[in-house]
């Protein structure tokens, strides 16, 4: 499964753009200039006619396939219909994700991933930080989970995560680590730029990326609770840090 996730983000690079279903999503990417080709299920047009028009006066390229074919391209049981290509953007440089930074070290649920850009948007930090090791965040799961928020939070994915926080760090920039070892979460004071790094649901944060924490803080839990969804707790804390 790792091979064909890795697979997959190739493919999405090489051709510079990724699907997302549903219309929801399909009017954001509209709405910013980013889709490029409007796919609908042709039993169902009279049901998108609106979005078609829209896509149309747009400039978008309109296919009308079949539901085996569409559903082929989706990753769920029953796609809802209506997908869009949309343009990959412009990976952010380093010193462009802001000073309210979420740093993501090998979080490989993509449903994770997608949620954390969520909150990320709804919160006001300024950039997410991917590692190599996570899954996609223009993945169609972590695309549908983020809700669009994909589309508004500057994004960078490096095969050096690691590096870009030490640079970060010897610039003076904090380096928040979530860890059931740290303080409470709730007892700290961070100035910005500040960066928040989140590990794997099972193996939390690598090595190398936790010799760089200058805090290290945790959420109390209730026994025989040891742990929350990678999501649950970005989320606590990065509106603890704001």
């Amino acid at each position: 499964m790792a091979w064909l996730a890795l697979r997959a983000r190739a493919d999405r690079a090489l051709r510079g753009s990724f699907l997302l279903d549903g219309e929801k999503l399909a009017r954001e990417a509209i709405a910013c200039g980013m889709a490029r080709a409007l796919l609908v299920d042709e039993r169902r047009t009279d049901q998108f006619q609106p979005l078609i028009y829209e896509a149309m006066g747009a400039g978008l390229e309109v296919f009308y396939l079949t539901g085996a074919t569409l559903a082929r391209l989706a990753d769920t049981p029953s796609p809802q219909g209506v997908i869009v290509e949309a343009s990959l953007p412009a990976p952010a440089e380093p010193d462009g994700l802001g000073a309210r930074v979420v740093a993501l070290d090998g979080a490989q649920d993509p449903g994770n991933v997608g949620a954390i850009l969520r909150t990320a948007d709804a919160a006001g930090v300024t950039g997410l930080l991917v590692s190599a090791s996570c899954a996609d965040p223009y993945s169609m799961k972590a695309v549908r989970a983020s809700m669009g928020s994909v589309f508004r939070v500057p994004v960078r994915v490096s095969g050096d995560a690691a590096g870009i926080v030490r640079g970060w760090k010897a610039a003076g920039r904090c380096i928040v680590m979530a860890d059931a070892r740290g303080e409470d979460y709730s007892s700290i004071s961070v100035s910005e730029p500040w960066a928040l790094v989140i590990g794997s649901e099972g193996r939390g944060v690598s090595p190398g990326m936790a010799a760089l924490a200058d805090r290290i803080v945790s959420i109390p839990m209730r026994r025989p609770v040891e742990s929350l969804n990678a999501a649950v707790a970005a989320s606590i804390l990065i509106y603890a840090l704001r």
